[in-house]
């Protein structure tokens, strides 16, 4: 585990690490800040009904990416017999068929 964070950490400028921990660093003061306006009993209950919304879209979430994975699936498939590469052109892999699919 060790080595791998070596290997992972050894790839990035310091700079480019210190970027990266500081946007993750203020995403997580942002998310934090809703945690304490449940404080305040006027805006209690709009936090708490984000929580209940995003507690509901986890199943359509699943869903949503379920189908997108699935079209991926079959444009890749059906790219590799094209002469012409659709998908190619955002790198020919699955990863570039999903974000074909996605766009």
């Amino acid at each position: 585990m060790i080595a791998t964070s070596f290997v992972v950490l050894a790839a990035f400028d310091i700079g480019d690490l210190i970027l990266i921990i500081g946007g993750m660093a203020s995403f997580v003061i942002w998310i934090k800040i809703f945690y304490y306006l449940r404080i305040f009993r006027p805006t209690s209950s709009f936090i708490r009904m984000i929580v209940e919304m995003f507690k509901d879209i986890r199943i359509f979430l699943l869903i949503f990416f379920i189908g997108i994975f699935a079209f991926a699936n079959f444009y890749y498939i059906l790219d590799q017999g094209n002469a012409e590469k659709v998908v190619g052109f955002y790198g020919g892999s699955y990863t570039g068929a999903v974000i074909y699919t996605y766009m």
